[in-house]
């Protein structure tokens, strides 16, 4: 094996290997998109962020057969710090304690595999799911914590219209933690699209990110993934 393959950054990043930096990847699925640009999540709606100082939530799934497996809730506080939960299902609304401001992950830990829809409410609106079989949420949203950048190398979506054989629309949101919100990147593609960045997005602290998918007729499913380099601020080259 070369030294030049294994001193490559990218690989060394994926391995752990470069201090203050994780590799950060944004995927999403939905499958009733409609003519509404939204992010492609567990819920065929638009996301609506939690408020506040953050709020208590409860876990469930639609399946008995998940009481007493574990779900791992990651996610920010209000002031945008990393807030994590592992909380047990059971045949009642597992609670919450802990006040999430933004949900990035929920995962699965225990069980093989959840034979129900899990979700993730507070007051009958949902923040985050997981879809029967998956183990985990897949949605196109992400919030960069406070003190960390996100670097935005590539961006990909699929989208499957077999009747009608319209292309999807294409558009990146983002929106800063004074409200400030940016609609860019908007385009129409068939089939694919594939965007490779030379030199990769900045994002800074505490920005809200969704890539949001819509069709130009009917409704249809459509996924998304992003690829990115979530670092500390400041960038930290060294090498454990």
């Amino acid at each position: 094996m070369s030294n030049n393959f294994i001193n490559d950054e990218r690989l060394l990043l994926a391995r752990g290997q470069i201090r203050g930096a994780t590799v950060r990847n944004i995927f999403g699925y939905q499958s009733a998109l409609t003519t509404a640009l939204r992010p492609a999540w567990e819920v065929a709606a638009a996301y609506t962020y939690p408020t506040g100082s953050g709020l208590a939530m409860t876990v469930e799934s639609t399946s008995t057969s998940d009481n007493g497996k574990t779900v791992l809730i990651q996610g920010l506080d209000s002031d945008y710090n990393d807030k994590t939960q592992t909380v047990t299902l059971n045949s009642a609304s597992a609670p919450v304690t802990e006040l999430f401001f933004r949900i990035n992950d929920v995962i699965l830990t225990s069980g093989t595999t959840n034979v129900g829809t899990i979700t993730l409410k507070n007051a009958g609106t949902t923040y985050a799911g997981i879809r029967i079989g998956d183990g985990r949420n897949q949605a196109s949203i992400y919030t960069v914590p406070a003190n960390r950048e996100f670097y935005l190398y590539r961006i990909d979506a699929f989208g499957n219209d077999s009747t009608a054989i319209k292309p999807l629309v294409f558009r990146n949101f983002t929106q800063n933690s004074n409200g400030q919100q940016y609609n860019v990147a908007r385009t129409t593609f068939f089939g694919n699209m594939n965007i490779q960045r030379r030199i990769p997005f900045k994002y800074s602290e505490k920005t809200d990110i969704q890539f949001q998918l819509a069709t130009l007729v009917g409704s249809h499913e459509g996924a998304v993934f992003g690829e990115g380099y979530l670092v500390s601020k400041p960038v930290n080259r060294y090498v454990y």
